[in-house]
This record gives C-alpha cells, structure tokens and sequence, in this order.
C-alpha cells in the first residue's frame, strides 16, 4: 500500500496520511482509503448520470433514463426505475427495490440484492437476492435466491450457474416462469450485453417518437 494514490507513508514519523477523503481499509499489510461518493437525493436528469472509480452512495432513487456507474460497491437507499445500475468489480444494494418498467438493468461483477425486482433484468457475476421478482430477468453466476419475505417469482426467467431457490414459482394464471441452471460467465457477458443495447434502443426510440409527435398536425 506505500505506492498506493490514496495513501502516503512519512518513513520519519512511522505514520500514514491519507491523500483523499474516504473509507479506511487495512487487509494485511495493505493499507488504502477507498474513495467513497455520496449523494444525498435522487440521481435525475437536473444532477445527470453518475460515472466514479470508487464507491457509490445514493439516498435517493435512481429516476427513469438515467446510467449510474462505478467501479466499487454501489448502495442505493432508495429505488431504481427504468435506468442503467452497473458495478465494474463490486455489489449492487438497492433498499426499496426495482421498478423497471421493462427497461431496467442493474449489473453487478459481485452480488445484486433488492427489495422487489419489477420489470428489470438483473445480472450478477455471484448471488440475485430479492422478496419478489415479477416479470424479470434475472441471471446470476452462483445463484438467484427469492426465499425472503413472500419469497414469489412470477413471470420472466431465471437463469442461474449453480443453485435457484424460491419459495412459489409461477403460481397463478400469469406467464409461466423459466427457470435454466448452467449459466457460464461469457453467458453472462452476453446477456448484458444485449439488454444494455436493448435498453439503449428503446430509449433512442423513445426520444425520437417523443420529438416527432407534436408535428403531426395537418397543414
């Protein structure tokens, strides 16, 4: 850790001073302040998309058509709507939920844990925890687990490399649930892949009907 941006060592005094404001982190013989990025209300297009190296905190919800990115963990206390979550190398934490009106997706390296999944593709390099999913998408490398609180998946597909655990699975008169285990990474990668171009599709399409509608008056 003596090479480390963040951290420097005065070999004189035998004391380490940190170079940047953050979370202390001490692993061994490693020593790194992990630069930590707080915001205090909703990700919107008034603040703009949110890219950071670092650590991600939101306390607010993450509003339709927006992307927030980082390369750490990222916390959202609030919710996420149909907008882009993805984590480089960490988890993603989402207090209240997902309500992604078919064009969310959250992507996580690690695990991804929500409230309620509604409408979204989630896709995690490990573990998919969540109360509900309706209508989603969800893959994850090790397993999707949905045995918490009513612990209901209905509709949509699962996808999972090792273990899905569920306490009702399709139940009701709705679309019935897919459920396939053996999922490889590279499966991984493509799938969100495709739905990020998906996503970036619908949005363009969005914007182009939105602009185009009020000039269909006669002449």
């Amino acid at each position: 850790g003596y090479g480390d941006p963040n951290v420097s060592f005065d070999a004189n005094e035998g004391v380490f001073y940190a170079k940047s404001a953050g979370r202390l982190v001490i692993d061994g013989n490693f020593i790194d302040v992990e630069q930590l990025l707080t915001i205090d209300g909703d990700v919107d297009i008034a603040g703009g998309n949110v890219a950071y190296p670092g650590e991600l905190l939101i306390h607010g919800w993450v509003r339709s058509g927006m992307s927030v990115e980082a390369v750490k963990d990222i916390v959202i206390q609030g919710g996420v709507e149909a907008a882009s979550v993805r984590s480089a190398e960490g988890d993603v934490v989402i207090s209240k939920g997902i309500q992604g009106s078919g064009r969310g997706i959250v992507q996580a390296a690690g695990d991804v844990t929500s409230k309620f999944i509604e409408q979204a593709t989630v896709v995690a390099g490990g573990t998919i925890k969540t109360q509900n999913a309706i209508n989603s998408e969800l893959a994850g490398g090790d397993a999707v687990i949905v045995t918490q609180g009513k612990g209901v998946v209905l509709g949509g597909k699962i996808y999972a490399g090792r273990r899905v655990e569920a306490r009702e699975l399709g139940g009701g008169t709705g679309a019935p649930t897919v459920v396939q285990l053996g999922i490889t990474p590279e499966h991984l990668t493509e799938l969100a892949k495709l739905k990020t171009s998906l996503q970036a599709a619908e949005q363009a399409l969005a914007e182009t009907v939105g602009k185009s509608s009020p000039a269909s008056s006669g002449k």
